[in-house]
């Protein structure tokens, strides 16, 4: 970003520059050829030079004027008209993002392939060092992510940036489409073995049962179930790793260490 910025900024320089010589030149052939007409006080060869000269300054404004232009439309096409806006102008909201004492952090977040909502999100929770980061939305991205190809938007965290290195490959929460209703099971509750996730669910009596937890909707904190876990469900979220080891080593002689489901007394 910073590198595009620096183009744009040459390319501004080099347009005001160009336009300020043109200001220049134009008002001074236009005197000499004047005073050539009326009373012949310059030469015929400096009318010449000074038309040259403001043809020459011409020329040259637009070429610094289409360089900015083109260099302008290059920057929308990666970075969003609102963003490259920000730079042309040297808007606060721009310096936030490229000084590091502002604390500021630019997010190109990208929606699974396929989901399309007709409304950008406004916010988004960004999940970082086990916390939840807020951001919130700055324009749709004109390009996507080449490796998850779904559509891409950039938002601002403007507070907990400590957490979001440069680079960093986080995930993040964006609120779109129809509501589903379900419950979230704690990070303390889950057991993982063999990639899969569970948890446990105490039945009363002394006696727990091991529930699959589905890791594909993660919040904070969290993890969100849209089935197999009712509101009120209480979940073991101390010793459930004991638990998971008991039920193991009780169905080892059978073969079944690790199954799908089970319970424990």
């Amino acid at each position: 970003m910073t590198d595009a910025y620096q183009r744009l900024a040459s390319a501004q320089a080099d347009a005001a520059r160009a336009k300020a010589q043109l200001a220049a030149s134009q008002p001074e052939y236009r005197r000499l050829k004047g005073l050539y007409r009326h009373q012949h006080n310059v030469s015929k060869k400096e009318v010449q030079n000074a038309r040259a000269a403001w043809l020459s300054d011409q020329a040259a404004a637009h070429a610094a004027q289409a360089k900015r232009s083109s260099t302008l439309t290059a920057i929308q096409a990666q970075w969003g008209v609102k963003i490259a806006q920000w730079m042309r102008k040297d808007s606060p909201a721009f310096e936030q993002l490229i000084h590091p004492q502002h604390q500021h952090r630019l997010l190109k977040l990208t929606l699974p392939l396929g989901e399309a909502p007709a409304n950008p999100p406004a916010s988004a929770q960004v999940l970082a060092g086990g916390k939840a980061v807020a951001a919130s939305l700055i324009s749709p991205a004109p390009a996507t992510d080449p490796d998850l190809q779904g559509r891409s938007y950039y938002f601002r965290a403007s507070s907990q940036s400590e957490l979001l290195s440069y680079g960093l490959h986080v995930t993040a929460l964006m609120p779109y489409g129809p509501q589903h209703n379900g419950v979230v099971v704690p990070d303390a509750a889950v057991v993982w073995s063999q990639g899969s996730a569970w948890a446990y669910v105490a039945k009363g009596g002394g006696r727990f049962v091991r529930q699959p937890v589905r890791t594909d909707t993660p919040v904070p904190g969290g993890w969100f179930q849209a089935s197999g876990l009712d509101p009120g469900s209480r979940l073991v979220t101390r010793g459930a790793s004991i638990l998971f080891s008991v039920q193991a080593l009780a169905n080892a002689p059978k073969g079944s260490a690790g199954g799908d489901e089970g319970d424990t007394d």
